[in-house]
């Protein structure tokens, strides 16, 4: 035997605006009943029981408000969505206090509003109590209300999903909730292997809900190490002839080693770069004077890359280049978040794509250059002098490295 249906009772005194909705909710299996106005509505209410209700706030005889604090007395559990062209704040939280459990603003879509009510009839089915409409996640506040998150000053529109993903979490807190259960019980749909839904909503929620030192952090570490490793060689080429070394008297997988790693070294610093362009559009440290230093250190790491001040032309990468190695060396890591090709992964792709080999042609005939002929390199010292700025600045206190790791070669010449 097929399940009941479930019965609707949508309320509201515009004929084309239940038309649709009756339509609508019938084509995905719900039985529909409707009222004109107030009283017809809570006389259905009373006779029908219905297993949820569309109320608009607008009816021609009752106040919307008070025909749904009336719904509640005959029904405290039915799930109620209330219609309204009143869009402000206040009129929300209105009638989230008069008994509604959502709040949609004319004109919508059809098929948000019936995904709004299966999330409510999900919710109401999981029988768990509500929890609050303002949440408290690190320093940042939810208004589930109001679909907004603010945190330090800033705020972002949640969408509906997002909310009913928090709220089911809250109804959870302590508690391991498996993602195809969420898949399920938020969005209706069956697990899938291949469907990775909710992994990009909680993507896209830590984004907005984490603290700002965390999102620097993310991005920020990264960038610090990618700038001390590359000094750290460029100071060992500069001061000790590191690819000398290796290339003329050590072992053929010795010299493999020189060769690519400190080609990794320069990619994987192009990498951290592109991505904090991609992700925050360069690093919000809190402050104009601060975000304006950071672009002048990346600006100028840069430069000294593709000025043509140097005597020799080793090492001039054009910052198109730069930007393009970037783009080849990230790769996507837990769903949309951006990383960096490992030692490993970069080796091969070397060795196995021709396209990808074709953009280091030029900074691996320059390391063989730079092997062979032990004559200074003012383009190199000065990109150390740089990197060591960078770092001073990324890494103030020294917490990540120590002062005595952070001498300058000299001398340097200005780019």
């Amino acid at each position: 035997m097929a399940p009941a249906k479930k019965t609707v009772l949508v309320v509201d005194d515009e004929p084309h605006i239940v038309l649709g909705l009756r339509d609508a909710l019938e084509f995905e299996g719900f039985r529909v009943i409707a009222a004109g106005d107030g009283r017809g509505g809570i006389a259905l209410a009373r006779s029908e029981g219905p297993d949820a209700i569309i109320l608009d706030l607008m009816l021609p005889d009752m106040n919307g408000y008070a025909v749904c604090e009336e719904l509640r007395r005959i029904d405290a559990q039915v799930p109620i969505v209330m219609l309204t062209a009143r869009s402000q704040e206040t009129d929300k939280v209105r009638g989230l206090d008069a008994g509604a459990d959502d709040y949609v603003t004319k004109p919508f879509g059809v098929n948000e509003l019936i995904a709004r009510m299966r999330a409510i009839l999900r919710r109401a089915a999981r029988g768990v109590p509500s929890v609050p409409e303002t949440l408290t996640i690190g320093e940042a506040s939810v208004n589930l209300t109001s679909q907004i998150v603010s945190a330090r000053g800033s705020d972002h529109m949640l969408s509906f999903y997002e909310v009913e993903l928090l709220r089911m979490l809250a109804e959870r807190a302590g508690q391991p909730v498996a993602r195809d259960e969420i898949l399920l019980k938020i969005w209706g749909l069956e697990a899938s292997s291949t469907n990775r839904t909710v992994d990009n909503f909680i993507v896209k929620l830590r984004r907005k809900l984490e603290e700002r030192a965390d999102v620097m952090s993310q991005v920020r570490d990264p960038l610090l190490w990618a700038a001390f490793d590359l000094q750290s060689r460029v100071y060992n080429i500069v001061t000790g002839q590191f690819l000398s070394v290796y290339q003329q008297s050590g072992a053929a997988e010795h010299k493999a080693y020189a060769q690519r790693n400190t080609l990794f070294l320069f990619a994987q610093y192009f990498a951290w770069v592109e991505i904090i362009r991609r992700r925050v559009q360069f690093l919000d440290l809190g402050s104009a004077q601060e975000n304006r230093e950071i672009v002048n250190h990346l600006s100028g790491i840069s430069g000294v890359l593709t000025s043509r001040k140097f005597p020799d032309l080793l090492f001039l990468v054009f910052r198109g280049d730069q930007r393009a190695i970037g783009e080849i060396m990230i790769e996507p890591q837990f769903s949309t978040e951006l990383g960096c090709l490992g030692y490993a992964a970069f080796c091969k792709k070397l060795d196995t794509e021709r396209s990808f080999a074709a953009w280091f042609k030029t900074l691996l005939r320059d390391i063989d250059e730079l092997a062979a002929d032990e004559a200074p390199r003012p383009r190199l010292t000065t990109l150390q002098h740089r990197l060591i700025d960078l770092i001073n600045f990324l890494d103030p206190d020294s917490i990540r490295f120590p002062d005595w790791h952070r001498d300058k070669v000299l001398p340097a010449m200005p780019a």
